[in-house]
C-alpha cells in the first residue's frame, strides 16, 4: 500500500500493533492469573498429581477425600520377607491408617509448589506426573496383632522324631526343624519408619530356627519299640451274664500310633499313650450290637495298664433294658423269677404298676441284668449255685475251688435266680427279724431295698443252738444260701467284693 511507503505512517502502524499485542498479552495474563487464583481459591488439585494410582486431576480437596479412602489397601501392599519365605499383606492388616484429608491437602499444595509459570504448565497438562505419599499413622496394637497373624503363616512347628509302621516293621521318622517369626523385631522395624516401609513395600521378617525336643532316637529306644510291636495286644469283652469272652486284636498300625517318646533326665525314653486306642475300643464296642456294649468306665487306666504289660485289657459288657409282655396267668413273682431280676426292681422301673392286678398284654420294662452288677467285676472268679441241685461250685479260671451242698430259700421266700455279685462281707451278721446270727455272711443281692440275701454258715440262735444242721441239700432258708459253717468261712475268705454269683433255677 502506498501509504506504508511514508515513514511516519509505518511508525504509527508499528506503535498500534505493539499496543494491541501488549493489550492482548496483558489480558491473557490477567485471564490466566484469574484462573490460577480461582483454582487456588477453590482448592483444586491440578493434573499430574496423584496418590498411588488415584488421579486427582481438577478434584477439589473435599472431592478428593472420598476417592482416597480406598487407596491404601488398593494401591499399596507390603511384602514381609526372609531368605526362604515371604508373605504379602495389605497396609491395613499391619495397622496402617490413612489420613485422607491430610493426603488430599498435600496433593493440593504440591500442585502449586513449583512456582507460577510451572503451575501454568501443569494446569494445561504439560508437567510430569507428581506422586504424593499418603499421610499415614500406625495403630501399634493392630500392627502387633497383624504381625502375630503373619507368624501363624510363617511359623513351622518342629516335628519330633518318631516311629511309623511300614510292612509291619517299625521305621524311624527323623525329627524336622521348625521356624518362628521374630514378631518383636519385625514390629520395631515397622514402628521405626512406617512411611518408608509403606512406600518401599518391603518389611524384613526375621525367622529363627526351632530345634525339635527329640531330633534323634537312640538305638535302645528303637529296640523297645520293636519289642512292643512284636507283642500284640488283644482287647477282651467279658459277658458277665453268659460268662463268655469276645476277643478283638488291636491292629499293629493302631498299636504303633500309641508309641510316644519322652525326655526324662535329659534322655529320650520309650513311652505309650492310650488315647489313640480309644477309636479302636469304640469300634469293638459297636460291634457287639445294639443291645450290648462295653463298659468303658476307667478305660484310660485299663488301656494304659495293657500297653505297659501290667494287666490285660478286659472290659465288662453292659446290657440294655428289655421288655416283657404279660401273659395270661403271669404273676410279678413268676416274671421276676424268669427274668432274673428282683421283683422290687421291676416295680421301680414301671411306676403305677399294680402287682396284684396284672393285665395280659401289658408291656413291662425289665431293667438291664447288668444293672445288678454295681461293683467292679473280679475277672476269673465265679460262684455258680444250682437251686435244683442245691449245690454250689466256686471256680477260679477253669479250676474248681469249692463244691458244696447248700440250702436255699423255701417256696414262700425263694432265692432269686439271676447273676449277682458279692456286695458285702459281715463276719457275723445279725438278723433281727428272726433273732439269729449268720456267720461269714456274704451279701449278694437286695431282695428288697436295704435287705440283702447272701451266703452264710449255719445260723445260730441266741442260746447258741445251730439251725438246720441236718437239712443241707433241701430248701430251708428265707432266701439266703446256707453252707456248712467251715465251708462258708472258706468262701468268705476266698470271694472278695465284685466276684460274680450265678444262681440257676
Amino acid at each position: 500500500m502506498w501509504w506504508l511507503s511514508i515513514p511516519s505512517n509505518r511508525k504509527r502502524l508499528y506503535r498500534a500493533l505493539g499496543l494491541s499485542l501488549l493489550i492482548i498479552g496483558g489480558g491473557l495474563f490477567v485471564l490466566l492469573g484469574a484462573i490460577y487464583a480461582g483454582l487456588r481459591g477453590f482448592r483444586v488439585i491440578l493434573p499430574g498429581v496423584q496418590v498411588g494410582k488415584q488421579d486427582l486431576t481438577f478434584k477439589t480437596v473435599n472431592a478428593a477425600v472420598p476417592l482416597l479412602e480406598e487407596v491404601l489397601d488398593r494401591d499399596y501392599y507390603i511384602v514381609l520377607f526372609s531368605p526362604d519365605w515371604y508373605a504379602m499383606r495389605s497396609p491395613s492388616q499391619l495397622g496402617y491408617e490413612l489420613d485422607a484429608e491430610a493426603t488430599a491437602h498435600n496433593a493440593y499444595e504440591a500442585s502449586y509448589a513449583e512456582g507460577f509459570f510451572a503451575t501454568l504448565g501443569r494446569m494445561f497438562g504439560l508437567a510430569e506426573v507428581r506422586p504424593i505419599a499418603p499421610v499415614v499413622s500406625l495403630n501399634e496394637r493392630d500392627a502387633r496383632a497383624g504381625l502375630q497373624d503373619v507368624s501363624l503363616e510363617a511359623n513351622v512347628v518342629p516335628q519330633e522324631a518318631g516311629f511309623s509302621l511300614v510292612d509291619a516293621q517299625i521305621v524311624v521318622k527323623p525329627g524336622l526343624y521348625g521356624r518362628t517369626l521374630d514378631v518383636e523385631a519385625a514390629f520395631q522395624t515397622l514402628v521405626a519408619n512406617p512411611t518408608v516401609t509403606l512406600l518401599s513395600g518391603y518389611l524384613p521378617a526375621p525367622l529363627s530356627v526351632v530345634v525339635p525336643a527329640i531330633a534323634e532316637i537312640p538305638p535302645d529306644v528303637l529296640a523297645q519299640a520293636e519289642a512292643f510291636i512284636a507283642q500284640p495286644i488283644v482287647f477282651k469283652a467279658y459277658d458277665p451274664i453268659a460268662d463268655t469272652y469276645t476277643e478283638w486284636p488291636v491292629p499293629p498300625e493302631t498299636l504303633a500310633s500309641s508309641i510316644r517318646l519322652q525326655i526324662q533326665g535329659g534322655q529320650v525314653v520309650f513311652a505309650t499313650d492310650a488315647f489313640p486306642l480309644r477309636d479302636e475300643i469304640n469300634t469293638f464296642s459297636s460291634s457287639l450290637g445294639a443291645d450290648r456294649w462295653l463298659n468303658l468306665e476307667g478305660v484310660d487306666d485299663t488301656l494304659t495298664a495293657a500297653l505297659q504289660g501290667v494287666a490285660p485289657a478286659i472290659f465288662p459288657i453292659l446290657y440294655a433294658p428289655t421288655t416283657y409282655t404279660v401273659q395270661p396267668g403271669d404273676t410279678l413273682l413268676v416274671i421276676s423269677w424268669r427274668q432274673g431280676i428282683p421283683l422290687w426292681r421291676i416295680l421301680q422301673a414301671n411306676p403305677g404298676l399294680d402287682p396284684d392286678n396284672l393285665i395280659a398284654g401289658t408291656e413291662l420294662l425289665i431293667p438291664s441284668k447288668t444293672d445288678l452288677l454295681d461293683r467292679p467285676i473280679v475277672f476269673g472268679k465265679r460262684i455258680v449255685v444250682s437251686l435244683l441241685e442245691q449245690h454250689l461250685w466256686a471256680f477260679e479260671g477253669d479250676t474248681l475251688i469249692m463244691s458244696e451242698v447248700i440250702s436255699t430259700g423255701i417256696d414262700r421266700s425263694p432265692t432269686q435266680p439271676g447273676v449277682f455279685q458279692i456286695r458285702s462281707h459281715v463276719e457275723n451278721a445279725y438278723a433281727s427279724v428272726w433273732d439269729l446270727y449268720m456267720p461269714s455272711f456274704l451279701g449278694i443281692y437286695e431282695a428288697w431295698p436295704g435287705f440283702e440275701n447272701g451266703f452264710h454258715g449255719l445260723p445260730l440262735l441266741q442260746g447258741g443252738r445251730v439251725l438246720w444242721r441236718g437239712n443241707l441239700g433241701s430248701p430251708v432258708s428265707f432266701g439266703c444260701i446256707i453252707l456248712e459253717t467251715s465251708a462258708a468261712q472258706r468262701l468268705y475268705e476266698w470271694a472278695e467284693e465284685g466276684v460274680l454269683v450265678e444262681i440257676k433255677e
